[in-house]
């Protein structure tokens, strides 16, 4: 079935935001129904345009959820012979616009500034069959809200960094990292906010969003990440906004939302970005290997209950002064639930203030079971496997040699030496 949707929307921008934003940084409407209910779409406006290269203008994009459509749109600036008019279909979801739509003189120019704004008007004409529209990709999303007091922002030292709480949504770990005076000498005098996931591949949406008025100001990025990494912003929002930013006895909320999809295809492994060579970013992550080796009896399966267990002295990991671990291993199960498993915790500790992440593989001596698992590394960090096999697939796959059962855990911890 056949359908055509007219709609418009428009965007107030405040004059003195072309000054005081910076490039990458834009507000946005809230996102429009169309007569299909996934089919969805938005405006979105850069004050000082995307990238230093276009600082001085001002950039319009249209956005929709979905493609499967042909649409025609027409964006204005009110008061004005500005205009931006395109016609064409779109498979995926529609990203379109431009990064100079209008110079800020021009901007400034005759009477479209009135009352200390303007006004961007946006016509679009949705035409498409609904069988046509492009499902919905799966995703899932996730937020936070970060406390900046911006009394102290200026106490901080470049690089200085804060990490907040870890949060889970579908099976992955994701966490905010933010430099209240930025990462290097360079990004001196600006809020840095980075994303860390464990648990890829994922595609991931992230986005941070600050008060002031009664707009939010945001800056957008998207990554594909293969396994765990970071990605964020070095100049998210200067301090000079954050003193004009909305607080409660000069806290600032940040708010942070991060979107998860399934990547469709094949990614190198995210990790922290760098402006520097390709033989420096190999100097940001250093690598410890590390093994351990635990046994106990077969009798012990039947032998011990629920919450006995043996556990290996906490050692430091070779090479490294900072990073210690052990291993706990209940032969019966950690608890009553789990009886008739082997269970099994990590536990790590370290004295380091840098990001530190364990990955390690779970082995069973004489048979194929394998279990990898990641995990930031704080002071007193652990992973839990309440039912890391059963006794029945134990026996089932060799595990038990010699009536006794030989687990080895073997571990890399990544020190993310410098973020950026």
């Amino acid at each position: 079935m056949a359908f055509e949707f007219e709609d418009t929307e428009t965007i107030v921008v405040r004059a003195d935001w072309l000054n005081s934003f910076e490039p990458h940084q834009f507000i946005e409407t809230p996102k429009r129904l169309t007569s299909s209910e996934h089919l969805l779409w938005w405006l979105r406006c850069y004050p000082n345009s995307i990238g230093l290269e276009n600082k001085g203008h001002v950039g319009v994009f249209t956005y929709t959820s979905i493609g499967g459509f042909n649409t025609e749109f027409v964006v204005t600036i009110d008061r004005s012979e500005i205009k931006d008019s395109h016609v064409k279909s779109y498979d995926n979801p529609m990203k379109n616009g431009k990064r100079f739509l209008a110079s800020h003189d021009d901007i400034r120019s005759g009477q479209v500034i009135q009352n200390g704004s303007f006004v961007i008007r946006c016509k679009v004409n949705f035409k498409f069959n609904l069988e046509k529209l492009r499902a919905p990709i799966p995703s899932c999303e996730d937020s936070c809200i970060v406390k900046v007091d911006r009394k102290t922002l200026e106490t901080y030292q470049p690089g200085q960094g804060i990490i907040e709480q870890k949060q889970t949504v579908d099976d992955i770990t994701w966490w905010i990292r933010y430099f209240p005076n930025g990462t290097k000498p360079e990004n001196k005098g600006h809020v840095s906010i980075f994303f860390y996931i464990i648990g890829g591949p994922v595609n991931m949406k992230c986005s941070c969003a600050m008060p002031i008025g009664g707009s939010l100001i945001k800056h957008y990025f998207s990554a594909d990440c293969e396994q765990d990494g970071a990605r964020g912003m070095s100049n998210c929002f200067s301090h000079n906004q954050c003193n004009l930013a909305n607080s409660n006895n000069g806290i600032i909320d940040l708010v942070c939302t991060v979107k998860f999809r399934e990547l469709t295809k094949q990614v190198s492994t995210l990790t922290p970005p760098s402006t520097k060579t390709a033989q420096d970013k190999k100097r940001n992550k250093r690598c410890i290997k590390d093994t351990i080796t635990t046994s106990f009896l077969e009798c012990q399966l039947n032998g011990n209950v629920a919450g006995d267990y043996n556990s290996t002295d906490m050692k430091f990991a070779k090479g490294s002064d900072k990073h210690q671990w052990r291993v706990l291993h209940f032969p019966a199960g950690i608890l009553a639930p789990s009886n008739g498993y082997i269970g099994l915790i990590v536990e790590a500790t370290t004295t380091d203030t840098i990001t530190v992440i364990m990955n390690g593989v779970i082995r069973i001596e004489g048979s194929p079971f394998e279990k990898k698992f990641s995990m930031l590394v704080e002071k007193d960090s652990s992973q839990s496997f309440p039912k890391l096999i059963s006794h029945e697939d134990l026996r089932r796959n060799g595990g038990i040699i010699d009536s006794k059962i030989t687990i080895t855990c073997e571990a890399t911890f990544e020190e993310y030496l410098f973020i950026i």
